[in-house]
């Protein structure tokens, strides 16, 4: 839905400003409030039908660098008329707050089903007055300039923050005749696509890149990369002589275990052993593979050595830029996790873990949290070596996956990390190794350096081609081109005159509609078409009151649940009418949302506010949530709601006892399967699963569609094992819970 449009990024601080001075010859400066309607209202209810399909675009669907609608949803026009942002095809849309709004959350509106559309609260809505075309207005409010000013003038608190409707009414934007605001735009999205496919197949680079190191790490592992080497020094050693010396240094008391074969595809030469036997041994004779103290956390200070955790290691190197400090305590403890130079930290726990880094000479002051690992390695072997070693994927990475992977929570024991298996060359080629590693890292690093320049080349070009297209200097003007064919045209002036003459001109109101009423929820079913719908009986006098006393009672049992909002007061006030019988008169329907009598609990909300009834709050977002709260009224109508509840009043307990454990989801399952088995049973059709399920899925909304025929059977179960059953219903006990 929608073209390919182009995400812009501001690329310097010194951006153009939105109208240029001076404006090309038959351009004019005007407004946004002026060439369009910012923020038009909402079509009436006599206008649409209810049950009229329209587009429903949350803001998520909205894609911030392309511009276009994705998967929007279908609703009814009833569904979505209160509450919700309204537009109509060829509407620019446009994200108010933060970060939505810096990330150019924008589009045009096309393809709406029946040509309207209703979205997130957080939408502004441009709609042309005619003397702007809707691309026009889209690139334009896609400017970083634009973008800027506007988060200049956002108001709100932070996280939180919106651009007022004002700022978009006294924007000035530059009007060009109405065929070069088309060449315009047209140039605009030619020029964007190509700046698309640069930026795209940059964006391919620093994968090819990652798989180039791993590529280097794996050759440097296996003996690939250094196997010419070894052909010109055959004298250089073997790996077991390393393993030999190790363990002559370490003597009787040392405790870890070495292969003394190799049965790998890896050269003769390399030996096998583990991290742990590379280690420098403790007093104690055990291998110097420790981590930090978990007390430590709480000794974190402004001052003091630096305190090494897993976000400090990114795997390329030690980053103590953005490490906090530790009053470190004397003694052995703060002796066992300080680093020294060359030491090789391995995170173990966190969602880093894996990552490996060496520490630096000089070395810093530094102790290591309970995430870190530190392997003090023994001077036979190179440490820069095994760093490569365990950032291979396909060799200590490996090793390290196969530990952690399955876990609730990924981490390594310090056993584990000693169990790492490395094939280890002798001393000289380790050094080879890692000087031909390095030597193609830097040239890696050299590429993704240039990649990164030529991302912003692009992003800057991208800039530039919308600064160049609101100066005129993108496509010849209108003025010329109609001089050079002889012709006239109509300047943007002559045409913004023309529309204020037109906007001036006497008022005649629309026709009005009549309003069709929705298809009664508890009359038609598949097999019985629904008859004429009656006429709506006249309310009694004392039903809002009798309305509100039941909503208090409800609000008052759920109102602390975290998932009790529109929906589940929606489905009970319907249940304590169907199922528990209070008579509320309802005209409950099967919308999306149903059953739901929309009127009524509009009319409901209303008058709640006014008199104190109960509180109602409206949580805005992505989708805007609705909770309801006590409000300074309801003592007296919890005291009336017993009233009119009567001997329902142990029913209406049970019913809320359950809607306390329910979901929203799970509570319009139970709601919908109660309605659709009571139509069944009014129709005089044999109620059976199969039957009630079809009803849900077939004949009721396209929306039902989502709640699979499993998940439905299952809580017709527990519907049938709990009496929660219209009268006249059979209620044998069956089934599982929900």
């Amino acid at each position: 839905m929608g073209r390919r449009r182009s995400n812009v990024q501001t690329s310097s601080a010194a951006e153009a400003p939105l109208v240029h001075t001076e404006l090309p010859e038959g351009w004019a400066r005007s407004t946004l409030a002026e060439v369009c309607h910012v923020n038009p209202p909402k079509p009436r209810r006599d206008q649409v039908e209810p049950t009229t399909e329209v587009t429903f675009v949350p803001m998520p669907a909205v894609d911030a660098t392309s511009g276009t609608i994705a998967a929007p949803q279908i609703r009814q026009f009833s569904d979505v008329r209160i509450g919700f942002t309204a537009f109509r095809d060829n509407d620019v849309i446009m994200a108010k707050i933060t970060p939505c709004m810096e990330n150019g959350k924008a589009a045009v509106a096309r393809g709406l089903r029946h040509g309207l559309g209703f979205g997130s609260t957080e939408f502004h809505v441009l709609r042309s007055r005619g003397a702007v075309l809707p691309d026009y207005v889209y690139h334009f409010i896609r400017q970083p300039s634009f973008r800027s000013a506007a988060a200049l003038e956002m108001t709100g608190s932070v996280g939180q923050k919106r651009v007022p409707a004002s700022f978009l009414e006294s924007a000035e934007i530059p009007v060009p005749p109405l065929a070069e605001q088309k060449r315009i735009a047209d140039r605009i999205e030619t020029l964007l696509k190509s700046v698309d496919a640069a930026r795209e197949r940059l964006a391919k680079v620093p994968a090819i890149l990652k798989r180039l190191r791993q590529s280097i790490l794996a050759a440097a592992c296996s003996g690939q990369l250094t196997e010419e080497w070894r052909l010109a020094n055959p004298g250089s050693g073997r790996g077991s002589d390393i393993v030999r010396a190790i363990r002559e240094d370490r003597g009787t008391k040392f405790q870890a275990t070495v292969e003394d074969r190799d049965e790998t595809d890896h050269p003769d030469t390399w030996a096998v052993t583990t991290l742990g036997f590379l280690a420098e041994p403790t007093l104690k004779g055990r291998s110097f593979v420790t981590s930090g103290s978990r007390a430590w956390a709480g000794r974190v200070g402004k001052h003091g050595p630096y305190f090494i955790r897993s976000e400090n290691i990114n795997t390329e190197h030690l980053r103590l830029d953005c490490a906090v400090h530790v009053n470190a305590p004397p003694g052995a403890e703060a002796d066992r996790t300080r680093v020294r130079p060359n030491d090789l930290l391995l995170t173990i726990t966190g969602n880093n873990v894996g990552r490996t880094a060496v520490v630096p000479e000089p070395c810093p002051d530094a102790h290591v949290s309970q995430h870190v690992a530190i392997i003090r390695t023994s001077r036979r072997c190179d440490v820069r070596f095994l760093w490569l070693w365990l950032r291979s994927d396909q060799h200590g990475q490996a090793q390290l996956r196969s530990h952690f992977y399955g876990q609730t929570k990924p981490g390594l024991s310090l056993e584990q990390v000693k169990s790492v298996r490395v094939f280890l060359p002798p001393a000289e080629e380790q050094h080879e190794i890692v000087r031909r590693v390095e030597e193609l890292m830097d040239l890696v690093a050299t590429i993704s350096d240039q990649v990164r320049s030529s991302a912003k080349c692009v992003e800057r070009l991208a800039h530039a081609v919308l600064v160049s297209a609101f100066r005129g200097e993108l496509v010849p003007a209108e003025a010329e081109l109609a001089r050079t064919d002889g012709r006239g045209y109509e300047s943007a002036e002559a045409l913004l005159t023309r529309i204020r003459a037109e906007s001036a001109g006497p008022h005649i109101p629309p026709a009005r509609r009549p309003r069709i009423s929705a298809k009664p929820i508890i009359t038609a079913t598949a097999a019985a078409p629904a008859s004429a719908p009656s006429a709506k009986r006249a309310h009694s006098s004392t039903i809002f009151y009798r309305r509100a006393a039941i909503a208090a009672y409800i609000i008052d049992r759920l109102h602390a649940r975290p998932t009790f909002g529109r929906v589940q007061l929606e489905k009970c006030l319907y249940l304590a009418e169907a199922y528990v019988g209070i008579d509320l008169e309802g005209d409950f329907k099967r919308a999306a949302a149903g059953p739901l009598d929309a009127e009524y609990l509009y009319k409901l909300e209303s008058a709640a506010q006014k008199n104190g009834w109960f509180v109602k709050r409206t949580i805005a977002g992505d989708k805007t949530r609705h909770t309801y709260h006590p409000g300074t009224k309801s003592p007296q109508l919890l005291a009336a709601a017993e009233k009119y509840l009567g001997a329902g009043k142990a029913k209406m307990d049970f019913l809320l006892g359950w809607m306390e454990k329910f979901d929203t989801e799970r509570a319009e399952i139970v709601a919908t399967l109660f309605a659709a088995w009571s139509d069944l049973l009014r129709a005089g059709h044999a109620v059976t699963d199969d039957a009630i399920i079809t009803e849900v899925r077939e004949n009721w909304h396209e929306s039902k569609k989502r709640f699979e025929p499993d998940r439905l059977c299952i809580a017709l179960g527990w519907m049938r094992k709990q009496a929660l059953v219209p009268a006249g219903s059979e209620a044998p006990p069956s089934g599982d819970e929900q």
